[in-house]
């Protein structure tokens, strides 16, 4: 009898370890952990490779089910993605990855995560550009340039309204460098999802 019990346990785990659909994990699950449960039930002493195999199964399956699930409800709703979605759906592939899911559903999701990160990354740079006050940087000089009368006073500027200038924008290379980030997330829009209201604000 507990070769019967083995060979049905092994049987199922040999065919159903792919699941095109994972909403048909969690009745799998079930029904490989009710087999196990029957045995025991019966005084089966099982073959602990065979249990700890089980245990591995479902463990695989069920974070497998969790990240396939949230992938799908997140992959409608990448323009409105936050740092805790795109926490939330790493802490999924880094669990799946432990428990040896297929690379194909960890990669979808990994694709995912980066495109959520990117539209977020979009947004936020966008904002601080348009946020931050236009301001003149002074014109590097050109040390060979021996025109220059150096004893000609310097032009007075017109005085603006003072704003208190953020850290990134200390440094004229730090905002060319924002500038050129910007750039760089706008020419991704497809796969960043930008839509034209986002584009024509950059």
């Amino acid at each position: 009898m507990k070769l019967d019990h083995e060979l049905k346990i092994r049987t199922f785990l040999n065919d159903k370890g792919h699941h095109d659909s994972y909403k048909d994990i969690r009745k799998d699950c079930e029904r490989i952990n009710k087999m196990v449960e029957v045995a025991q039930n019966l005084e089966i002493d099982l073959d602990s490779e065979l249990v700890k195999g089980v245990n591995a199964y479902s463990s695989r399956l069920i974070s497998e089910r969790n990240l396939r699930k949230q992938r799908d409800l997140f992959l409608e709703y990448i323009t409105s993605s936050d740092h805790e979605k795109v926490n939330k759906l790493q802490g999924l592939i880094d669990t799946a990855t432990e428990n040896n899911v297929e690379v194909e559903y960890i990669s979808n999701a990994e694709k995912l995560t980066s495109q959520m990160a990117g539209n977020i990354k979009a947004r936020e740079t966008l904002k601080m550009l348009q946020d931050y006050p236009e301001r003149e940087y002074p014109e590097p000089e050109d040390p060979n340039d021996k025109k220059k009368d150096k004893k000609a006073p310097p032009k007075k500027k017109k005085k603006g309204p003072a704003f208190p200038t953020p850290p990134w924008a200390e440094e004229l290379t730090e905002v060319e460098t924002k500038v050129g980030l910007m750039r760089k997330l706008a020419n991704d829009r497809d796969n960043l999802k930008l839509d034209k209201d986002f584009l024509e604000g950059v």
